[in-house]
């Protein structure tokens, strides 16, 4: 079916004025219910098929995202029609979201040096809070005494447990095992600034499992691999962290976690003298996991982890990405074949973007491995706070 523009385009305005109506708050909803035409709410699902194709194919990442994340039946029909279009926003660069001091949010693509048109649904309460994590597309706030996972592109809110730990007070940072909508059950790790406990949860649960005050935990970063937590110190440790749950039969028991420390002739021989590092873990496209060292003089040090299969882990030194591009921040970092982006990413290359809170100001640096050459971007220095995003695709399978 061909449709011309004139046909196409009011289509699709009146598509996404639904999308924007079932993103209002409930109450505002039926308020408006009076008003509401009749056909803003009819089945545009059970329109033609190659009529959907074109209208979902006009589509950007985040008109993408709401749509399917209006229901079932509107999700399978996505999934059902354009496999390659959820390919093609899948495969997005991921964005950077930049926070003002003022508590304003926006996002920015870094490719094109642009703001992406894009309405963030941030309540107020949480614009001017510290972010804690930016896991699989959700924002992670610390509304006292518990965390908040919010979809900033619908809307979705999930609070989690509170902490009940009197050494859990300020929560620094948070990630993620999986996407939280996924209906799977998602494990939280969650580090408490200049305290010596982490605390752990699995989604259903309700109560957190907080480590023994045996590190300074603030100072790593963690991320979850192969049914693993592995962390990295601002000294280059390695360590693993290791939740043990209570025998249903041994009440006496309780869940609790452990800790292994890893060590590695290359990584102690590469970092020896090195003090004050920051620290990243990353995956590329291949799934393999990478540790990323950056030095307050501006190197960077990339090691890959390898895990044999007797679950003993290694490390190895790289000194070339294969042509892949690194994203690393404080609350996220990911990885992206640079030849899919050609002149936007530059292949062997590092972006970082440093993250001091709202009262400071953010910065950006590019370090390319080929050349061992780093240097600053003006464009990015309007921002307080900076984080990559990855806006996920909430696909269900039919």
């Amino acid at each position: 079916m061909w449709l011309c523009e004139d046909l196409l385009n009011p289509i699709l305005d009146r598509l996404k004025n639904t999308l924007d109506y079932i993103r209002l708050p409930k109450r505002k909803r039926l308020s408006d219910c009076a008003t509401l035409p009749k056909e803003r709410l009819s089945d545009w699902a059970s329109l033609p098929e190659d009529l959907l194709n074109l209208i979902i194919n006009r589509f950007e990442p985040c008109d993408y995202n709401r749509l399917i994340a209006v229901c079932k039946s509107w999700n399978l029909m996505a999934s059902r029609l354009h496999k390659d279009n959820r390919i093609r926003l899948s495969n997005q660069p991921p964005w950077l979201l930049k926070r003002s001091c003022h508590g304003k949010q926006y996002l920015f693509n870094y490719a094109k040096g642009a703001p992406i048109s894009c309405k963030l649904i941030i309540p107020d309460p949480y614009r001017r809070m510290l972010l804690c994590g930016c896991c699989h597309g959700r924002l992670i706030f610390f509304e006292s005494p518990q965390l908040v996972v919010l979809d900033p592109l619908s809307g979705v809110v999930i609070k989690l447990p509170p902490f009940n730990n009197r050494f859990f007070k300020y929560v620094d940072k948070v990630i993620s095992s999986t996407d939280p909508c996924l209906g799977s059950k998602f494990e939280v790790l969650a580090t408490c600034r200049y305290s010596d406990v982490v605390a752990h949860l699995v989604f259903g649960e309700t109560m957190w499992t907080y480590s023994e005050r045996t590190r300074d935990y603030y100072t790593y970063n963690f991320v979850f691999y192969k049914n693993r937590i592995l962390g990295a110190s601002k000294e280059g440790r390695i360590l693993s962290l290791n939740v043990i749950n209570s025998s249903s039969k041994d009440s006496s028991s309780p869940t609790r976690i452990s800790l292994e420390e890893i060590s590695s002739e290359i990584l102690s021989e590469v970092l020896q003298g090195t003090p004050n590092l920051d620290t990243f873990f990353v995956a590329n496209t291949n799934g393999e996991l990478l540790m990323v060292a950056r030095c307050t003089r501006g190197k960077y040090f990339i090691f890959k982890i390898i895990i044999n299969s007797n679950g003993q882990i290694d490390l190895s030194l790289v000194v070339d990405l294969g042509g892949h591009c690194l994203f690393l921040g404080k609350h996220n970092s990911t990885s992206v074949m640079a030849s899919n982006y050609p002149g936007y990413f530059r292949p062997n290359t590092i972006y970082y973007v440093r993250s001091q809170g709202l009262q400071n100001c953010g910065g950006f640096e590019e370090f390319n491995l080929d050349y061992q050459t780093l240097r600053a971007d003006d464009r990015c220095f309007a921002m307080c706070e900076g984080s990559w995003f990855v806006p996920s695709l909430k696909l269900v399978t039919s």
